[in-house]
Parts: structure tokens; C-alpha cells; sequence
């Protein structure tokens, strides 16, 4: 498996796709033919990306973690709630890199975000071995956040979300749409966390990590279905925040 990180700023990658606008022609500066782009993300420093890909490579080899993503099972935890998004050719993005690019649509999930998957697989992994909580809590600064609250309404937990102050409206809205009990802390998600963390102490609540084996596994469902539609890409580009897509993009590929 090879990693090559290209810094390209610290901000938000909008729906429903990456806008990649390269410094060269892959396809003819690079000899590549077929490159696919996943999306939204954020930048990640790169002693943050050590630290994602090191527990990767940790992980890789326990048996849980790769069967989940290998067989279809964690798929169909996700298409009990909604069918696989779909994945296009699109030319304009083709003809500028120079090979065929694939995009694959992730805002066509209840949430409009990849996130949605892991937190189905996360819950369906409490439920089928009797460890289904009454109350969860979380941190996030949105789509963990609504993948959570979506999860946990479907199996009937209840569910608190602890963001940081300032927070985007629009995020904070979807998630109490979705149920979430929210709870607004701290100048930034690490006081968050450590809030949420502190509250699920306190009051004995199931914390939900923002990264776990579990959410992995349903995470790695879109990249199951790209490469299955598309098992010719060479390249993939994956924005990265906490790097769930990045790692469940690497899992899923070398459990295929």
C-alpha cells in the first residue's frame, strides 16, 4: 500500500465532490489512466496522519477488522437504511487530469456524508452482542455527529452531542432534526471531547470515539462499492480530517 499526502490547505471540501485542480496532468505526466475522488474532508497535519495510518497498520491484521470489510456483511447493516451511492465518470474532471476520473456521491446518504455508514455498523456490532446502551454521547463539529444521532434513533438510544461553541448552525440544526440532545462547550473540539468525555464519566454514558474499528468497517462500504464498480482506478484521492476514509479506503482495498 503506498501513501503520498499533498497538502492542499486547510479548508472545507464542499458537496457533492472534491474540486481537484492538480499542478499537472496525471494522465500524461504520471502515466496514470484512472483516478477516483472521494469527498468532503479537511486538511490533517502530518504528525496527525502518522498517528492515523500507524493504528491502521496496528489494526490491519486483527481478524474482526478485516472480515468485516472483506465479506458483505457491514454492507448490508448500511442498505437496511439506504441503497449503495452511486459513482460517475465525469468529464470535465477526465479531460483536465488527463485520465478517466471517477466521483463517488456521498451526499446521497440520509446525512449527505460518508460518516452515516460507520456509525449503522457501530451500533448493529452493540446490538448483536448485547451491549446496546440506553444513552450515547459523542463529540463532533457535524457529520460524526449526525451519523451518530441517525444511528442511534434507529435503534432507539437516546443520544447527546457535544460540540464546540460557535459551531456551524446548519450542522447543529441536522443533528437535533435527527434527535440529538446538544450540548454546546469549549472554544474547539478537543474541549468538546474532553467534556463529553468528563459527562459519559460522570453519568455513565457509552462514549462514542470519533475513530474506532467499527466505524471503520462501515466507512470502507463506499469504497467496497467503488472498487467493485470501478476495479481499474489506479489512484484515489481522500480528503482527510480524522482519517476514517483514508484508512477504511486502505482496508477496504487489501481485504478485496
Amino acid at each position: 500500500v503506498r501513501i503520498r499526502v499533498e497538502r492542499r490547505g486547510q479548508e472545507a471540501v464542499g458537496e457533492p465532490h472534491l474540486a481537484l485542480q492538480p499542478r499537472h496532468r496525471l494522465g500524461h505526466d504520471a502515466g496514470v489512466e484512472r483516478v477516483a475522488v472521494a469527498g468532503p474532508g479537511l486538511g490533517v497535519g502530518a504528525e496527525q496522519l502518522g498517528v492515523v495510518v500507524e493504528h491502521l497498520f496496528e489494526m490491519r491484521n486483527e481478524p474482526s477488522f478485516v472480515s468485516g470489510i472483506s465479506g458483505e456483511a457491514a454492507a448490508e447493516v448500511v442498505y437496511r437504511s439506504f441503497p449503495p451511492t452511486p459513482q460517475y465518470r465525469w468529464g470535465q474532471l477526465s479531460s483536465l487530469l488527463g485520465s478517466t476520473c471517477w466521483v463517488k456521491h456521498e451526499n446521497h446518504t440520509p446525512v449527505g456524508a460518508f460518516k452515516v455508514r460507520g456509525g449503522l455498523t457501530y451500533f448493529e456490532h452493540l446490538r448483536s452482542t448485547g451491549q446496546l446502551p440506553q444513552t450515547v454521547i459523542s463529540a463532533t463539529r457535524g457529520n460524526h455527529g449526525q451519523s451518530i444521532a441517525y444511528a442511534a434513533a434507529r435503534h432507539g438510544v437516546a443520544c447527546t452531542i457535544v460540540v464546540p461553541n460557535g459551531n456551524s448552525s446548519e450542522k447543529n440544526a441536522a443533528m437535533r432534526a435527527l434527535g440529538a440532545h446538544l450540548i454546546e462547550y469549549g472554544h474547539d473540539f478537543q474541549a468538546a471531547r474532553e467534556h463529553a468525555q468528563s459527562m459519559a464519566l460522570d453519568q455513565g454514558l457509552h462514549m462514542v470515539p470519533s475513530f474506532h474499528t467499527d466505524l471503520i468497517q462501515g466507512v470502507a462500504t463506499y469504497w467496497w462499492e467503488l472498487f467493485k464498480a470501478a476495479p481499474e482506478i489506479d489512484v484515489v484521492y481522500v480528503p482527510i480530517g480524522q482519517g476514517s476514509g483514508a484508512c477504511s479506503a486502505i482496508a477496504a482495498k487489501l481485504a478485496m
